[in-house]
């Protein structure tokens, strides 16, 4: 097995742990139990990203919630503030908080990258950056 490849699972391997942390860390946090405003889905969260999902993905994004796509318009991810990924990258989305997302891209070709963003997550669904 080759060097680059070998660091390439151990990339993968490694945001795969931080993102199964930040899950568990979203779903202990005593902020749960308040109420969550209603309507903001899956898929429109995934429009604003440029970011085409596999499969059903139709749902309310809800506090601890993730969902992972393929990047379709890196431009819009551009726009807030993810910068270098390609049309194709993987991007794996998860709410952290009522009003934080973490959007995390990664893409081995055509150089390897490996990107974490922090974004606010507005009342009615929009996106921003911190």
């Amino acid at each position: 097995m080759s060097r680059a490849s070998t660091r390439d699972r151990r990339q993968s391997l490694g945001m795969a742990v931080l993102i199964a942390l930040i899950v568990v860390a979203a779903l202990c946090s005593p902020h749960l139990i308040r109420a969550q405003p209603p309507g903001i889905g899956i898929d429109a969260v995934a429009s604003q990203l440029g970011v085409g999902l596999a499969g059903d993905h139709s749902g309310d994004f809800a506090v601890g919630v993730s969902f992972t796509g393929v990047a379709t318009d890196p431009a819009k991810l551009e726009a807030l503030g993810i910068h270098g990924a390609h049309k194709g990258a993987r991007v794996t989305v998860i709410r952290i908080a009522q009003d934080r997302i973490l959007v995390a891209v990664d893409e081995i070709t055509p150089a390897p990258l490996s990107i974490s963003v922090r974004l606010k997550l507005g009342l009615d669904g929009t996106l921003s950056r911190l």
